[in-house]
């Protein structure tokens, strides 16, 4: 039998023995909502946890709204439009916003990135830049219970609404990707990264788990401490379309969105496999050789002691990471 699997913007086919097939793992299909602005309207009309952006927000305030860079499938084009709506209902001036790429270690974003991700005519109006987590004036904001030294980007720290936006998804060693994450790694200082990545580890460092996991902890423990005010984050299908919306309070929000990811993105496999062939999903999730690894994750998960995992990943910009490749060529 053909199977075809995601490889940057195109599949790749793999043709297969179906005798010695144990079966393919999917995601949950979820359809999309026909109306994204809608549904992000839903959300923001109904906060979890906390007020809503037009009770937070006043005129003469300084905005940040923070949002994931080339390496993530966020429909931040979707998202951002009715957040600048009812900001402006309640007369900020978009003059005193700024939207700031969630890099983390990252590369900047690209002009022509920031227009795909954000939409011409936002990326044309609003003051947009990348987070540098190398940059000297990053402000220091505490210290967490594991010993993370706070550096976070000085135009959201100094901010007087900030504002999270992202998608919901597994995370190999943070459980899941969105809502805290945004701020650490996404806006954090290198030292900070650092100091949270050196605890991937530990046994509860793992894609799907919250509860013990240090990793975790320690990002929302970062993210409370730089002070956001609000967050809007999505759940999306394996199309990319958003199935549903959540915005509110910084905990309670994801919380909700990890129940949908649960739900749509938890499969099990019958038994393990000698041989597992695996997708990292095309792009952006392939776009270099680290961010593909976050595919084997999974299917080192599934396959035998001894057995062999191949990733079908396009990288191409290559290993993505020189720190990353000193780790894998030392080991």
């Amino acid at each position: 039998m053909e199977v075809w699997l995601p490889y940057g913007d195109t599949e790749v086919c793999a043709t297969l023995d179906t005798r010695r097939l144990l079966g393919i793992l999917r995601p949950r299909d979820a359809p999309g909502v026909d109306d994204p602005r809608a549904e992000i309207d839903r959300a923001l009309d109904h906060p979890i946890g906390s007020e809503r952006l037009e009770r937070i927000a006043k005129p003469g305030d300084r905005v940040s709204i923070a949002v994931d860079d080339h390496t993530r499938p966020t429909p931040s084009r979707l998202i951002l439009p009715p957040v600048l709506e009812r900001l402006g209902d309640v007369g900020v001036d978009e003059r005193d916003v700024t939207v700031i790429f969630a890099c983390g270690s990252h590369r900047p974003v690209r002009d022509d990135e920031a227009a795909r991700i954000l939409g011409k005519e936002v990326a044309g109006r609003l003051s947009v830049r990348s987070h540098d987590c190398r940059a000297k004036d990053l402000v220091h904001v505490g210290r967490t219970s594991l010993g993370t030294d706070v550096y976070v980007n000085r135009a959201f720290a100094e901010a007087d609404v900030r504002i999270l936006t992202g998608d919901v998804d597994l995370h190999y060693y943070a459980g899941y990707g969105g809502g805290r994450k945004s701020v650490l790694p996404g806006l954090a200082g290198y030292s900070s990264i650092q100091h949270n990545h050196r605890m991937l580890t530990d046994p509860n460092a793992r894609m799907g788990r919250l509860e013990g996991n240090p990793i975790h902890e320690d990002m929302t423990e970062a993210a409370r401490m730089a002070g956001v005010s609000f967050i809007v984050n999505v759940v999306t299908n394996s199309r990319g379309e958003i199935v549903r919306a959540f915005a509110g309070d910084l905990e309670g929000a994801f919380l909700e969105g990890v129940k949908l990811v649960d739900e749509m993105y938890r499969v099990y496999a019958p038994r393990r496999g000698d041989i597992v062939l695996v997708s990292s999903g095309g792009a952006p999730y392939d776009i270099n050789f680290y961010q593909a690894t976050k595919g084997l994750d999974g299917a080192v998960n599934v396959v035998k002691r001894g057995g062999v995992v191949v990733l079908v990943a396009e990288c191409t910009e290559g290993h993505g990471s020189d720190l990353f490749v000193e780790w894998m060529t030392a080991c």
